[in-house]
């Protein structure tokens, strides 16, 4: 099977979820249009096993919290499945947010909300920012006009958006940088860090 393909035993590496609730999850997923050519396999038996895209695992893992369950960490160990996604992901653009006043956390990742992102939030000088790698067909200027809207309509003002391209070629260093290790020491003022995607924004 393709490598961007996983098994539900591989899947629960990224989960909290029990073999079968994944199972269960795939099947419900399996049975919608868009979702065929990224599901294979299934049906009973040893011999039924699954096979989905690794963009799927934000849809299997997060479907329990629709049905009550509000707390992302029941259902995915978020951290693992945000560097996994990382590493697999084409990205675009990287850009960084620096508010002109300390904001809390969320107000940050939300700007990201309708984008596929893997953020990560430092702290400095009692601020919070943002960096984020980002993938889009969208112009530089069109993402910019995006995320400031969204900080006037927040009434929080923001230094000029930070948004290059992506260098592949240094993808591992700029993750690296991002969490801090290896010769960047100042780990303390990571504070948060994952993926903003329309997976996770489920009806």
């Amino acid at each position: 099977m393709n490598k961007n393909f996983l098994n539900v035993n591989n899947i629960r590496d990224y989960s909290t979820l029990s073999h079968k609730q994944i199972r269960n999850n795939i099947n419900g997923l399996k049975k919608l249009s868009h979702f065929n050519d990224l599901i294979f396999g299934g049906g009973k038996g040893k011999g039924g096993q699954f096979w989905c895209h690794y963009t799927l695992v934000p849809y299997i893992t997060n479907r329990q919290r629709n049905r009550g369950n509000k707390n992302i960490q029941n259902t995915i160990k978020g951290r693992n499945f945000s560097e996994y996604y990382y590493s697999k992901t084409s990205w675009d653009y990287f850009g960084c947010i620096h508010p002109n006043r300390d904001i809390d956390f969320l107000e940050l990742t939300n700007s990201l909300k309708g984008f596929n992102c893997f953020y990560v939030i430092h702290r400095q000088k009692e601020k919070n920012h943002i960096h984020f790698t980002l993938q889009s067909s969208l112009k530089v200027p069109e993402i910019k006009e995006l995320l400031k809207s969204y900080f006037n309509l927040i009434n929080i003002s923001i230094d000029d958006i930070f948004l290059t391209e992506f260098d592949t070629n240094f993808k591992d260093n700029t993750l690296n940088y991002l969490l801090r290790r290896g010769n960047h020491s100042s780990k303390s003022d990571v504070i948060d860090w994952g993926l903003s995607s329309p997976s996770f924004q489920l009806d």
